[in-house]
């Protein structure tokens, strides 16, 4: 579910700009998850959010009259591509959507906590199990900035299979 084309479609006469934040559209959004049944979001695309805060997510909750896990517990898939989100809003989403799959970020937008380190069981692990490891390598696209937001994202999201960085 592509929630922004959704929204634009039920509330037309909303400015353009606006769907770039949840915190100009929070009511919208809010009217159209109370709509949607418990449990019944499977895929969640929330582009083009450039930006959720902490706040306006449990705000979208209150306003739902549904928990976070109420609204998103069946989504399989999460697309946050292009959507600065610090480490609160992962974790938010990490208790909201425990059953993640597939998850779609920008790697540049992710702030991953600091306290994520690679150890060599890691290193072992990733050259043991990733398909194509020392290709990636060589092209330098496992720098370790990015390795440290997979250890985050596989950490908050145990059942993850696929992560796709842009």
């Amino acid at each position: 579910m592509v929630i922004v084309d959704l929204l634009k479609r039920q509330f037309p006469n909303v400015d353009e700009w606006k769907w770039t934040s949840l915190h100009n559209v929070l009511d919208e959004v809010a009217f159209a998850l109370r709509q949607i049944p418990s449990y019944s979001i499977n895929s969640l695309d929330i582009r083009p959010f450039f930006k959720l805060h902490i706040d306006d997510l449990n705000l979208l909750a209150n306003r739902a009259n549904k928990s976070a896990l109420e609204m998103f517990g069946s989504t399989q898939h999460l697309d946050i591509r292009g959507c600065a989100l610090h480490s609160n809003e992962m974790l938010w989403f990490s208790s909201a959507c425990p059953n993640i799959f597939s998850l779609a970020v920008t790697a540049s937008c992710i702030e991953v906590d600091e306290r994520t380190r690679e150890d060599a069981a890691v290193w072992e692990y990733l050259r043991t199990s990733l398909l194509g490891y020392w290709t990636l390598k060589r092209a330098n696209h496992l720098s370790s900035k990015r390795l440290r937001l997979v250890l985050y994202l596989l950490r908050l999201f145990p059942l993850l299979q696929k992560i796709y960085l842009e």
